[in-house]
């Protein structure tokens, strides 16, 4: 079935190029002829072309210069007309003009454009749906005279030098809704860039990154609206943005930028940016409900409001977003409900630390008194109050799948104000503008009830039936289950002065966040309570774990309970940036282009219970020169258009000193129709204050350890975790090649192409306890051991390993390097508007250096537990219109690769993976245009993952028993959406 659904997706592909040759004039967008039924009353301008939109959905651009001109009375218009038509006839007395940006998009404007050079770049296309090309992000250029309506259309810090040189992906408020998703993170299943996502419940944060091209989440540089989001305090472990803290209903689109040369927003983007634009312009307001479910749980409810003001040079947009998300748990899924995994000719994972416990003698005395064994389990049922000796089971264990308790989906609130606007102080000369976001969070991550984790049972215990002291594991039954929660606030505010002169145009912003985290763990024992409690010898007043059910009265296993664990982390940044962008001087092949600006920044953090405060600084000043070798003009055979972009940007930080990072950019178009573009640089990421300054601290010995040294022996170690002063930044290097194909005699065409090849040296790495002590002779200084006893000494073993210092540290490197493929095409038939498209990443090279002085290790379609490279990720799409009705199908597919236990091929394939989701939508409106009623109105139905391909079993992740980077236990969510806008 699978293979079918993407040989299926395949030939959708084909025969959209197939139909091109029959299109009866390709050079003639369809949009142009199609013909509509309208009536449109006579009305103000505004009002009328509402209507216009309303009855065809056809978006146009339109920014009133006076009240005058915004109610100026026009119509009425009655009968069967094209766009063009419609708009000649509407516009025919104000004095106006229009002109075509795609499809289904119209710019209304007030003289038509000026003459102006042949762009270097492609035709823009506004996508349809969540696979899109790389194109421009500064589509509308040529129409952009009004400063207003710049700077609320397309919000583009750089416009004038990001054009071309590095071809961005466009996920626009079309794509979103057509995706059904309802989270960033979501959204980026469908960009094959990012090679991996994981389930909700993978971290107890909630947390989601981007991670393009594999590198790490604290390598994305992630952008709001153009300027820089900073590290989640929830997230701040990482140093990365939790994409889950923006609401998508208030996002108008997202960008994605593959390159690591970002001479703009800073050097850190070794991965690549992502630029989050929020919605800012709300013509009509509008009201959506979201629910959703997985089976068994995860249900979803969400809405959200949106109201805007749109006058003369003023406008303004307000976004509320209430979402909730209730758990789905381990035990409704079955590789979690049942963790023995012999079924799959692995090992049981399943945990001694279970109800009814196990027993366990102390080593050197043998077998436990009265039995045959020095272990035994504890009977389900007892014939008495309390087990007698006979009743135990010598030679065997109780087990349990303590995964059962913990969330696949983790419950968690949101509430969100989202709000902008936008002031043009003096005509076209200066517009004063401003965003704000407020967002509440909260997460709750259920785990297992708490845990006896094979502590001792002294002869004091008046329940102890062998009168020695044993080793007991077990689970407290009628104990509330351990929870981890989280709970963020977020505070975000930018102000904005954009001005504009006759060839510059100047832009000075302020930007100030501030967040707080508080993690919390609930429930948890109190070890040296729990240890004095054993100790009584009044049956009262102790527990009784050798038997089935509740050790103890509530009231003593009330007493048990710990003191919450918290730890709080405050993070606030205050950046301040400006810059002036415009032409220097004519050149033969053109205007020769200039950006030069700067900023400044200070980051601070507060890390509780230590309360710590830590400060850093950062100044910055970039240039980027954009140079006209070869135009049009010039009439260069075989070169056409040729440009060069050279830029550098310096970095000071107050705890590193500075650092200089170059970038280069080459354009080219030997015709119309085909451009070619390179981008090479160098870039950088500063170890976070958190890999930097916190304060180190062991944690309680419960950790789990093999010692390789011992013969494989187990140990039971502390962690010590914390910063390390004396980290140097991460460094990578960058190499961009591709081509974008737009051939004119085929407009809706598009084909793109791009190889990639990035190196990161002196990476920052959290050490692995396994990794420490499978290379103890590299890290000497990190393993502490204890004192080695007489029979240690006679077996010529060390002592037993106490603590291992896993603190981050500079080693090791990364080169990987691919090709990413597109295709799109858009194209009428008899039975609707249909779009296709599909895009490909194929890795030819994924190797780390994990171990210092060791050689690379390929990781190309080897699963890892960090996160899986597969050698090549696909994603096909169809867009189906037809009147009121449309849908949208996507196919995701994730070839075969090899498993691992331990870092180590261990002979097991995970098969080949396709997910294919649907969405259906239905314009209420459509059935009666003229009913105010139905106007507006849409319900939405769909399903992610339609087939409930579930995760395969694999040994990669141990207990877990999938690969979290590739699967999600969470399977088939089915989900329906009301909107309406007023």
């Amino acid at each position: 079935m699978a293979r079918t659904l993407l040989v299926g997706a395949l030939v959708c592909l084909a025969l959209a190029l197939a139909s091109a040759a029959g299109a009866q004039d390709p050079r003639n967008d369809p949009a142009t002829r199609k013909e509509y039924s309208l009536n449109i009353d006579k009305q103000e301008l505004t009002e009328a072309l509402e209507q216009l939109y309303d009855q065809t959905g056809v978006f146009y651009g339109y920014s009133p210069e006076t009240k005058e001109e915004e109610q100026k009375v026009v119509g009425p218009l009655k009968g069967k007309f094209t766009i063009e038509q419609a708009l000649t006839e509407l516009l025919q007395s104000t004095g106006l003009t229009y002109a075509w940006t795609n499809s289904k998009t119209i710019s209304i404007v007030r003289a038509p454009p000026p003459p102006r050079k042949p762009s270097a770049a492609p035709p823009a296309k506004t996508p349809r749906n969540a696979q899109v090309s790389a194109r421009r992000a500064t589509a509308q250029e040529e129409l952009q005279d009004d400063l207003l309506y710049t700077v609320i259309t397309e919000r583009q810090r750089f416009r004038l030098l990001d054009d071309g040189v590095a071809p961005i992906v466009l996920l626009d408020r079309e794509a979103i809704e057509r995706s059904g998703v309802t989270s960033i993170s979501d959204l980026l299943k469908y960009v094959p860039q990012q090679p991996y996502l994981r389930p909700d419940g993978a971290r107890s944060s909630g947390a989601q990154y981007a991670e393009l091209r594999g590198l790490g989440a604290d390598t994305t540089l992630v952008l709001i609206t153009g300027h820089r989001a900073f590290a989640s305090a929830s997230s701040f472990v990482v140093n990365a943005f939790d994409l889950n803290t923006i609401p998508l209903s208030a996002v108008e689109r997202v960008e994605l930028k593959f390159d690591s040369t970002s001479v703009q927003h800073g050097m850190d983007a070794i991965g690549g940016v992502l630029n989050i634009v929020l919605r800012d312009e709300i013509r009509r307001p509008g009201l959506q409900v979201h629910y959703g479910s997985a089976e068994g749980g995860g249900s979803q409810v969400q809405t959200a409001a949106s109201i805007g003001y749109v006058r003369d040079t003023v406008r303004g947009a307000l976004m509320l977003d209430y979402s909730s998300t209730q758990p789905l748990l381990g035990d409704q899924r079955a590789l979690w409900a049942d963790q023995d995994y012999r079924r799959y000719g692995s090992i049981d994972q399943r945990s001694v630390n279970s109800s009814p416990g196990n027993v366990t003698g102390l080593p050197q005395l043998g077998n436990l008194p009265g039995l045959s064994s020095p272990i035994a389990a504890i009977p389900e049922t007892i014939a008495g109050d309390h087990t007698a000796l006979s009743e135990f089971i010598p030679g065997q264990r109780n087990y349990e799948s303590l995964l059962q308790y913990n969330p696949i989906v983790p419950a968690t609130t949101r509430a969100s104000v989202v709000a902008n606007g936008q002031v043009q102080l003096v005509p076209t000369d200066l517009v004063a503008s401003a965003e704000l976001i407020f967002v509440d969070r909260s997460v709750r991550a259920p785990t297992a009830p708490p845990l006896v984790p094979g502590l001792p049972v002294p002869m004091t215990n008046p329940f102890n039936p062998f009168h020695v002291p044993v080793f007991v594991n077990n689970l407290l039954e009628g104990m509330a289950r351990q929870e981890q929660n989280v709970d963020s606030t977020l505070t975000r505010g930018t102000a904005s002065l954009h001005a504009k002169t006759a060839t510059w145009d100047w832009d000075l912003s302020l930007l100030r966040s501030e967040e707080d985290a508080e993690l919390r763990l609930e429930n948890t024992v109190d070890f040296a309570r729990l240890m004095q409690v054993l100790a009584n010898p009044d049956p009262s007043q102790t527990l009784d774990l050798f038997r089935p059910g509740p050790a103890a009265s509530q009231e003593i296993l009330d007493s048990l309970v710990a003191p919450p664990i918290v730890n709080r982390y405050a993070v606030d940044a205050t950046q301040v940036s400006g810059f002036a962008s415009g032409r220097v001087m004519e050149l033969p092949g053109g205007l020769l282009t200039a950006l030069i600006g700067g900023e400044w920044r200070k980051e601070s953090a507060q890390f509780f219970p230590a309360v710590d405060s830590f400060e850093r600084e950062v100044g910055s000043g970039f240039v980027e020169l954009k140079m006209p070798i070869v135009g049009t003009d010039m009439h260069v055979p075989a070169l056409r258009e040729l440009t060069l972009t050279a830029g550098g940007r310096l970095d000071k930080y107050s705890d590193f000193g500075q650092i200089f990072n170059p970038q280069f950019g080459l354009r080219w178009l030997p015709y119309k129709d085909l451009a070619l573009h390179a981008s090479l640089g160098r870039s950088f990421r500063a170890p976070s204050m958190y890999e930097l300054y916190l304060p180190r601290q062991a944690s309680l010995p419960i950790f789990q350890v093999t010692d390789p040294r011992r013969g494989g022996a187990t140990s039971t170690v502390s962690l010590l975790t914390g910063g390390n002063a004396e980290l140097d930044p991460t460094r990578g290097k960058s190499l961009t090649a591709g081509l974008v194909f737009t051939p004119e005699a085929v407009p809706p065409l598009e084909v793109f192409a791009r190889y990639w090849h990035v190196t990161m040296d002196n990476r920052i790495t959290l050490l692995q306890p396994s990794l420490v002590l499978a290379n103890e002779d590299l890290f000497p200084e990190r393993v502490i051991r204890g004192a080695p006893t007489a029979v240690d000494v006679a077996a010529g073993l060390p002592g037993a390993v106490t603590q291992i210092d896993i603190s981050r540290m500079n080693f090791g490197g990364l080169t990987t390097s691919g090709i990413d493929l597109g295709l799109r095409y858009e194209f009428e038939s008899s039975f609707g508007e249909l779009a296709a498209n599909a895009v490909a990443t194929w890795i030819g090279e994924y190797e780390t250096i994990d171990v210092p002085a060791t050689p690379a290790v390929d990781r190309v379609n080897l699963a890892n537990e960090v996160g899986t490279i597969t050698k090549w990720r696909a994603v096909g799409g169809l867009d189906w219109d037809r009147g009121p009705v449309s849908a949208t199908m996507h196919v995701r597919y994730i070839p075969s690769y090899d498993d691992t236990r331990g870092g180590v091929r261990n002979g097991r394939h995970i098969g080949a993976q396709t997910f294919v989701d649907l969405q259906t939508a239905f314009d209420l409106g459509g059935l009666d245009r003229n009913s105010a009623f139905l106007r507006g109105t849409e319900i939405t139905a769909g399903a992610s993952n339609l087939l409930d391909e579930q995760p395969q079993f694999a040994e990669v992740a141990g207990a877990v028993g999938y690969d979290m980077s590739q699967g999600d236990l969470k399977g088939r969510f089915w989900y329906v959406r009301l909107g309406k806008t007023f």
